[in-house]
Parts: C-alpha cells; structure tokens; sequence
C-alpha cells in the first residue's frame, strides 16, 4: 500500500509537470506568432508609407502618352489606356496635331519662318535661291485676296503690329528631299491654313502654298 501512494505520488507530479511543459511552450509559440505577425504589420505600413509618399509627388495632371498641351478629359484618357501611343487631336479641315516628327533644329526653322510671315516681313524668311518666286506670289495673294475672305482691307503693318497672333503646326510629311508641313496662321479676322514645303538638306524654303481661308 505504500509503495502504492508513492506511486501516484510520482505519476501525478509528472503528469502535472508535463501540463506546465505543453503550456509553457504553446505559450512561446503564441508570442512567437503575435511577434511575426507585428513585423509582418509594421512591414506592411512601411511599404504603404513609401507608396504614399511616391503618390504625392506624382503629377497627376500629366499623363505620359498625352501631349502637355492636351486637356486630360475623360475621352483622351479613355484613349490613352487603350494603348501605348501618344493621343493627338484632329482639327477639322487641318489634320493631326502630331508634331513628334518635328526635331528641334526643324522647330527653329519653322518658328523663324512663322515670326517672319505673322510679322509680315517675307524678306526676312530663308528661301530657296530657285524659289524666290514662290514667296513673292504668296505676298501678293494674301495681300489681294485679304478683302475678299476678310470683308476688311489689308491692314498696315507698323513694326508693333502683327499680321497674325499665333500659330500651330499640323502633322509634318516627310520626303526623302522635301519636308511638307501644314501651318494655320490666326488673326482677329480669322485663319489661314498654309503649307510650308522646304528642303531636307538644308532648311530653305521652296513654296508656300494657301490653302484655306477661313473667316470668323
């Protein structure tokens, strides 16, 4: 009977030892799991942060395949998602507003010749040696035929007074010797489409074609 009570004795201050066992290690493993589960969290916002932080400084008024110069409407962006390339607007009458073909020496060229003419001092534009000609009878068109399309008289052009206020180049087309581009030329009474044509090989002017005029 004694060795009996001994015994128990011991298979019970074993068994109670093997509970404080199994519940001491589930107890390391909770806080094991709370401690992985922390750093897993703070990871998460550290990386939320860093998104955000990138988020605010993006211009969300900009989008990479649309020109700066186009209004970020539903339509465009519509567009713009459906592909990579750039969306260009149409006018009607005048064609694509894609000037990506135009390279910087090509736009210097271009903004000389457009200044000389809005100021209306034709001589000063760089012309063709075989196509002087050209420049000469679109003088004289736009001077004859202004009353006609603008029910008003040729103006006189003082030096701070210009012909034309503005203008905007369409899509160029692009020849192995020639460079053809369309130039819609703005004033208070209206707009003149014209087609510049110049040499590729070095920037003159070979003829100046109107071809729209259009009252306001």
């Amino acid at each position: 009977m004694k060795y009996f009570i001994c015994a128990m004795i011991f298979l019970s201050s074993f068994l109670i030892s093997c509970s404080a066992g199994q519940g001491n290690e589930k107890i390391f493993s909770d806080t094991s799991t709370i401690k992985e589960l922390t750093e897993n969290r703070e990871k998460e916002l550290l990386w939320t942060r860093e998104l955000e932080s990138v988020r605010l400084l993006l211009d969300i008024k900009k989008n990479p395949v649309v020109q700066d110069n186009i209004a970020l409407e539903p339509v465009v962006m519509i567009g713009a998602q459906s592909g990579k390339e750039p969306v260009y607007p149409m006018l009607d009458n005048f064609g694509s507003l894609d000037t990506s073909l135009i390279s910087k020496e090509m736009k210097v060229f271009l903004d000389s010749t457009c200044t000389a003419i809005s100021k209306w001092k034709p001589s000063e534009i760089s012309v063709d040696s075989n196509s002087v000609y050209s420049v000469v009878l679109f003088k004289y068109d736009i001077e004859n035929q202004w009353k006609n399309n603008f029910s008003v008289s040729f103006p006189v052009i003082e030096d701070n007074i210009k012909l034309f206020s503005s203008w905007i180049y369409g899509n160029p087309f692009i020849e192995e010797a020639y460079i053809h581009i369309p130039v819609r030329f703005f004033s208070k009474y209206g707009t003149v489409d014209v087609l510049l044509i110049f040499t590729t090989s070095a920037y003159k002017i070979s003829s100046i074609q109107i071809q729209k005029w259009e009252r306001k």
